[in-house]
């Protein structure tokens, strides 16, 4: 082989670049404007920062939605293929759902029952009809 066909071995500043570009900083912000920091690998899932953030919020990851310029990420995404850049913002959105739930019937006299208006409910359990006692369920007229 010639000496143009060999290759230097790649100088300590070199590998320090490549280190950094196969990393990147990702910034996750909530609809409250709460930040959190995350350094990862451009190859990981993004499913990996998804589990770590719901973790740390203490919410389960199934209720977060995770939207990268305005649009939903899968959980076999990366930053490398969402072609993201060092420092990009994650919008975190937690799903909240609700359900119409009758009120109770009150009786008005002995014959005559009175019968409230429906109630929404936020964030009901996943079996409507079903609550469960060690829940608590918010209410509103």
């Amino acid at each position: 082989m010639s000496d143009d066909e060999q290759q230097a071995p790649p100088t300590q500043e070199e590998v320090k670049s490549e280190d950094a570009l196969s990393t990147i900083n990702i910034k996750v912000v909530s609809s409250t404007g709460e930040e959190v920091f995350f350094k990862i690998k451009r190859s990981t899932k993004l499913s990996k920062l998804q589990g770590a953030y719901a973790s740390k919020v203490g919410k389960d990851v199934s209720s977060i939605r995770f939207l990268y310029d305005g649009s939903r990420i899968a959980d076999d995404d990366t930053p490398q293929s969402l072609d993201m850049e060092d420092n990009d913002t994650i919008d975190v959105m937690v799903e909240r759902r609700r359900c119409i739930v009758p009120s109770p019937v009150i009786p008005a006299s002995p014959t005559r029952f009175v019968s409230l208006p429906y109630s929404i409910m936020y964030n009901p359990p996943s079996l409507p009809g079903h609550l469960d006692s060690n829940q608590t369920y918010s209410f509103s007229a």
